[in-house]
C-alpha cells in the first residue's frame, strides 16, 4: 500500500486527564496530541473519546487490511436509522 518511503514528520503524545468542569463534577479525557519535528509547536490534536476519531480509526485499520471487531459501546450507530 506505501509506495513511497516513510518520513518523520513530527512526535505524537497521548494525554489523558481529569478535571473538575464548572459545575464540579469531575470528568476524564483523553487527547492525542501531533508535535513538529522540533517539539516546538502542536500541529493538531483530537479527543479520543469523540465518535469521528473513533471512526476514523477502524476506517485506517480497515485500509490496512488489519480485522475490525466492533464492540456496541465503540460506536453509536443509533444517528444512522433515522
Amino acid at each position: 500500500m506505501l509506495e513511497k518511503e516513510q518520513q518523520f514528520i513530527g512526535f505524537k503524545a497521548r494525554h489523558r486527564y481529569r478535571a473538575n468542569n464548572n459545575a464540579g463534577q469531575t470528568i476524564f479525557g483523553e487527547m492525542k496530541y501531533l508535535f513538529d519535528k522540533s517539539l516546538s509547536k502542536i500541529v493538531t490534536s483530537y479527543d479520543m473519546d469523540c465518535e469521528e476519531y473513533k471512526a476514523v480509526q477502524i476506517i485506517y485499520k480497515q485500509m490496512l487490511g488489519e480485522d475490525v471487531v466492533l464492540e456496541s459501546e465503540e460506536l453509536d450507530n443509533s444517528d444512522f436509522h433515522k
